[in-house]
Protein backbone atom coordinates (compact mmCIF):
# COMPACT_ATOMS: atom_id res chain seq x y z
CA UNK A 1 0.00 0.00 0.00
CA UNK A 2 1.32 3.41 -0.94
CA UNK A 3 2.12 5.92 1.77
CA UNK A 4 1.77 8.93 -0.52
CA UNK A 5 -1.57 10.37 -1.49
CA UNK A 6 -2.44 9.58 -5.11
CA UNK A 7 -3.16 12.59 -7.33
CA UNK A 8 -6.20 10.81 -8.79
CA UNK A 9 -7.68 10.40 -5.32
CA UNK A 10 -7.01 14.06 -4.61
CA UNK A 11 -8.90 14.99 -7.79
CA UNK A 12 -11.83 12.74 -6.85
CA UNK A 13 -11.96 14.27 -3.36
CA UNK A 14 -11.94 17.75 -4.88
CA UNK A 15 -14.74 16.87 -7.28
CA UNK A 16 -16.85 15.29 -4.53
CA UNK A 17 -16.36 18.23 -2.15
CA UNK A 18 -19.36 20.52 -1.70
CA UNK A 19 -19.32 23.73 -3.74
CA UNK A 20 -18.49 27.07 -2.10
CA UNK A 21 -21.40 28.27 0.03
CA UNK A 22 -21.93 31.52 -1.91
CA UNK A 23 -22.07 29.68 -5.24
CA UNK A 24 -24.48 27.10 -3.85
CA UNK A 25 -26.79 29.80 -2.48
CA UNK A 26 -26.69 31.69 -5.78
CA UNK A 27 -27.56 28.54 -7.72
CA UNK A 28 -30.40 27.71 -5.33
CA UNK A 29 -31.79 31.23 -5.73
CA UNK A 30 -31.51 30.91 -9.52
CA UNK A 31 -33.57 27.72 -9.58
CA UNK A 32 -36.16 29.16 -7.21
CA UNK A 33 -36.59 32.28 -9.36
CA UNK A 34 -36.68 30.15 -12.51
CA UNK A 35 -39.50 28.05 -11.11
CA UNK A 36 -41.47 31.16 -10.19
CA UNK A 37 -40.97 32.60 -13.68
CA UNK A 38 -42.14 29.45 -15.47
CA UNK A 39 -45.78 29.31 -16.54
CA UNK A 40 -47.96 26.54 -15.15
CA UNK A 41 -48.28 24.74 -18.48
CA UNK A 42 -44.48 24.12 -18.59
CA UNK A 43 -44.83 21.14 -16.27
CA UNK A 44 -41.67 19.31 -17.26
CA UNK A 45 -39.57 22.44 -16.80
CA UNK A 46 -41.21 23.04 -13.43
CA UNK A 47 -40.46 19.43 -12.41
CA UNK A 48 -36.86 19.94 -13.45
CA UNK A 49 -36.72 23.13 -11.39
CA UNK A 50 -38.17 21.28 -8.38
CA UNK A 51 -35.54 18.55 -8.71
CA UNK A 52 -32.75 21.10 -9.03
CA UNK A 53 -34.06 23.05 -6.04
CA UNK A 54 -33.95 19.88 -3.94
CA UNK A 55 -30.42 19.09 -5.14
CA UNK A 56 -29.13 22.60 -4.47
CA UNK A 57 -30.76 22.70 -1.04
CA UNK A 58 -28.79 19.57 -0.18
CA UNK A 59 -25.63 21.13 -1.60
CA UNK A 60 -26.17 24.30 0.44
CA UNK A 61 -26.57 22.18 3.59
CA UNK A 62 -23.38 20.26 2.71
CA UNK A 63 -21.49 23.53 2.14
CA UNK A 64 -22.78 24.89 5.46
CA UNK A 65 -21.62 21.71 7.20
CA UNK A 66 -18.21 21.94 5.52
CA UNK A 67 -17.86 25.58 6.56
CA UNK A 68 -18.90 24.74 10.14
CA UNK A 69 -16.54 21.75 10.30
CA UNK A 70 -13.67 24.03 9.20
CA UNK A 71 -14.06 26.10 12.39
CA UNK A 72 -12.29 25.03 15.59
CA UNK A 73 -15.63 24.44 17.33
CA UNK A 74 -16.86 22.34 14.42
CA UNK A 75 -13.65 20.32 14.41
CA UNK A 76 -13.91 19.63 18.15
CA UNK A 77 -17.59 18.69 17.92
CA UNK A 78 -16.83 16.48 14.94
CA UNK A 79 -14.23 14.59 16.98
CA UNK A 80 -16.42 14.31 20.08
CA UNK A 81 -19.72 13.56 18.33
CA UNK A 82 -19.09 12.34 14.76
CA UNK A 83 -22.69 11.37 13.96
CA UNK A 84 -24.25 14.70 14.90
CA UNK A 85 -26.95 16.36 12.90
CA UNK A 86 -27.12 20.05 12.23
CA UNK A 87 -29.99 21.50 14.20
CA UNK A 88 -32.12 24.11 12.50
CA UNK A 89 -35.50 25.65 13.20
CA UNK A 90 -37.42 23.03 11.20
CA UNK A 91 -35.80 20.20 13.17
CA UNK A 92 -36.66 21.81 16.50
CA UNK A 93 -40.27 22.61 15.52
CA UNK A 94 -40.75 19.09 14.11
CA UNK A 95 -39.39 17.50 17.26
CA UNK A 96 -41.55 19.71 19.47
CA UNK A 97 -44.66 18.93 17.40
CA UNK A 98 -44.01 15.17 17.47
CA UNK A 99 -43.29 15.12 21.20
CA UNK A 100 -46.48 16.98 22.21
CA UNK A 101 -49.51 14.91 23.22
CA UNK A 102 -52.17 14.44 20.51
CA UNK A 103 -54.80 16.23 22.60
CA UNK A 104 -52.64 19.34 22.84
CA UNK A 105 -51.96 19.20 19.09
CA UNK A 106 -55.70 19.08 18.47
CA UNK A 107 -56.26 22.06 20.76
CA UNK A 108 -53.51 24.03 19.00
CA UNK A 109 -55.03 23.16 15.62
CA UNK A 110 -58.46 24.37 16.71
CA UNK A 111 -56.98 27.55 18.16
CA UNK A 112 -55.17 28.33 14.90
CA UNK A 113 -58.27 27.56 12.83
CA UNK A 114 -60.52 29.73 15.00
CA UNK A 115 -57.99 32.55 14.94
CA UNK A 116 -57.93 32.49 11.15
CA UNK A 117 -61.74 32.48 10.96
CA UNK A 118 -61.96 35.38 13.42
CA UNK A 119 -59.36 37.36 11.46
CA UNK A 120 -61.28 36.78 8.23
CA UNK A 121 -64.51 37.90 9.90
CA UNK A 122 -62.83 41.04 11.27
CA UNK A 123 -61.55 41.94 7.82
CA UNK A 124 -65.02 41.36 6.32
CA UNK A 125 -66.63 43.59 8.96
CA UNK A 126 -64.07 46.34 8.34
CA UNK A 127 -64.69 46.17 4.60
CA UNK A 128 -68.46 46.41 5.15
CA UNK A 129 -68.03 49.37 7.52
CA UNK A 130 -65.79 51.19 5.05
CA UNK A 131 -68.30 50.56 2.25
CA UNK A 132 -71.11 51.92 4.44
CA UNK A 133 -69.16 55.08 5.19
CA UNK A 134 -68.22 55.73 1.56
Amino acid sequence: MRASYDSDLALVDELLAPPPLDDARRSLEFWRSRKQALPLYRRSARREADAMIARWQERVRAAERARFNATPLGWVLGKLWPGRIMIDRRTVVGFAWKSTPPGLRLAVGWFVALSLVMAACAVAVLVLMLNAIA
